[in-house]
């Protein structure tokens, strides 16, 4: 969900109907806000989650929605503007919600993108890579996510599709994967061969490959099952029986020809 699209929507209206549309959208949001809150907590569960996280969630789910609506009410829309606004306690909300490490203070809101800030006032796991650099900011916290807000919708249903039932483990190596194809693309050599370093995001030669029109997820998972059978004498018998088995079910769920 994005920041601004009530709010644009809401500037288009006459001011003879715009009270009634903007109390509909409201309402509308508020609803939206509070499902995607109850989905996190249930997906939350089922990742493995321990209690005291579930818990955490559930304390502060109706603040953190009445902040989230808050925010959209602004006009325009400021997210660092409204979270320096924001009380001490408020502040410690969006800390739980989104399990940051560090205090929200004004001066890590000075430090923080326009990406972080408005995610922070998204629920956990909406947060949008707004920059389609394959990484999600969350106030100054960085995070690989894959699927991610940019992940074409048959494609994230259908990499969901083949971890159905998966243990938390096997999720996070599946992600693992993708990171990796990530860090490769970005690796600095010589005209040798020899390593030079890593290009970080931000940096002028960064690139995040899922960015190009040209991937194609079919071919990525391909090359990925090519690798293991090439090196499958040097695999563990149950990483590779793992890893198989998960990217032949991604392949065969990938239904779109674009994918």
């Amino acid at each position: 969900m994005q920041i601004n699209t009530l709010l644009a929507t809401n500037t288009q209206l006459t001011n003879g109907t715009a009270n009634g549309a903007k109390e509909s959208n409201t309402d509308s949001l508020f609803a939206s806000f509070n499902s995607d809150f109850k989905s996190e907590i249930t997906d939350a569960m089922r990742r493995g989650a321990g209690n005291d996280f579930v818990l955490k969630l559930s304390e502060n789910r109706q603040r953190f929605v009445e902040l989230a609506m808050m925010a959209q009410q602004q006009e325009p829309v400021d997210s660092k503007k409204f979270l320096k606004s924001l009380s001490f306690e408020d502040r410690q909300v969006l800390q739980k919600v989104h399990s940051l490490g560090t205090s929200i203070t004004d001066s890590t809101i000075d430090r923080m993108s326009g990406e972080g800030a408005d995610n922070l006032l998204l629920v956990p796991g909406k947060g949008l890579d707004a920059n389609n650099d394959a990484i999600t900011e969350t106030g100054t916290a960085k995070s690989f996510k894959f699927p991610n807000s940019n992940t074409p919708a048959d494609v994230a249903a259908a990499w969901n599709k083949s971890l159905q039932g998966s243990s938390p483990e096997d999720r996070l190596m599946a992600t693992a994967s993708m990171m990796t194809m990530m860090f490769s693309a970005n690796i600095r050599v010589d005209d040798t061969g020899n390593f030079l370093g890593v290009n970080e995001p931000g940096s002028a030669n960064y690139v995040n490959p899922m960015a190009d029109p040209n991937f194609s997820y079919k071919d990525w998972a391909k090359g990925q099952l090519e690798y293991n059978e090439a090196f499958k004498q040097k695999i563990p018998a149950n990483v590779y029986e793992r890893d198989v088995q998960f990217l032949t079910s991604f392949l065969l769920n990938l239904n779109s020809g674009t994918a």
